[in-house]
């Protein structure tokens, strides 16, 4: 009984004031919680437009890409269909969009209406190949330089119907990329001089935009 209190008492002597004050060096009091939560904070103010300008250039990449494919896409459909395969944006308060189709000259294709049903019924001779339509909540646009009359490609000579038809993809953060087309009606992607660059793109020719 006696060697037991010795040992007990020894435990308490030296081991059990090492356990407390480790239990207190480990703990974190109220206040520096919350110091530390101010600081989380201001941090994360600091970052959020970087973060916001980081998403939204990403997001006018992803359009151009898609934008690029499907300009790349209509060309080809014209050399397999010998005939001209037309693009067409249109765009209204909710959303910007383009159709791609071929027709024999009646009806059109209009892009804000839902896939499937864009090229009307009837006798309409317009034939959906396919549409895009891109919500501005989403912060970007695409605006064509030619608006009023529907771009196309030649099904014969592969050429596109305005050499220097380009479309501009914007972000509202500032960031811009061009889609456009040679005179071969080849597609490529360039970045506009000025602010808002994309880093990566070669610098658009001279008579872009």
């Amino acid at each position: 009984m006696l060697a037991e209190m010795k040992i007990r008492n020894a435990y308490t002597k030296h081991f059990k004031p090492f356990a407390m004050r480790r239990l207190r060096v480990s703990g974190f009091s109220l206040v520096e919680l919350l110091v530390g939560l101010a600081i989380l904070g201001v941090l994360l103010a600091l970052a959020a437009p970087s973060l916001a300008d980081f998403i939204n250039r990403r997001r006018v990449e992803a359009v151009a890409a898609e934008l690029a494919t499907d300009l790349a896409y209509a060309r080809t459909e014209a050399a397999v269909r010998s005939e001209q395969v037309y693009v067409r944006f249109r765009s209204d308060d909710n959303l910007t969009c383009y159709s791609i189709s071929y027709w024999s000259g009646i009806g059109m294709c209009d892009c804000l209406r839902e896939a499937g049903t864009s090229c009307g019924s009837g006798l309409s001779s317009a034939y959906e190949l396919k549409i895009n339509q891109l919500r501005r909540s989403l912060g970007v646009t695409m605006t064509p330089s030619q608006a009023e009359n529907p771009f196309g490609f030649s099904g014969t000579q592969l050429r596109s119907s305005d050499p220097n038809f380009y479309v501009t993809v914007a972000g509202s953060r500032g960031a811009t990329l061009l889609v456009k087309t040679n005179a071969a009606g080849r597609v490529l992607t360039c970045s506009p001089s000025g602010s808002g660059n994309i880093p990566g793109y070669q610098t658009c020719p001279a008579n872009s935009q």
